[in-house]
């Protein structure tokens, strides 16, 4: 009876701990508020990580390549160096030059 309740614990604790890890390593969201009013968007609107509609940035344009969550370029687009790198809708193009 005593062995089973130890596992019990071990595994209740183990769960836990888990969870824990996995709850802190994700950014904090403290609403959700979508503010981009897509007609304003020059390139179009994206969803950042808190689930709130954004305005995405075009090539050329500074984004936020150290935060792997944050996906702030337009469609077509991707961040390298800083900077949003690729081709929006095969028309504007952007390509930075090596980090």
């Amino acid at each position: 009876m005593k062995s089973a309740t130890f596992i019990v614990f071990i595994t209740f604790v183990l769960v836990l701990v888990l969870v824990l890890h996995e709850t802190t390593a994700a950014p904090r969201c403290p609403m959700h508020i979508s503010t981009a009013i897509p007609e304003n968007c020059t390139f179009g609107t994206t969803v950042d990580w808190c689930r709130n509609t954004i305005c995405a940035k075009g090539p050329g344009e500074e984004c936020k390549e150290e935060e792997w969550w944050a996906n702030d370029c337009a469609l077509g687009t991707y961040c390298a160096c800083g900077f949003c790198s690729g081709c929006f809708v095969n028309v504007l193009c952007y390509t930075p030059s090596f980090c």
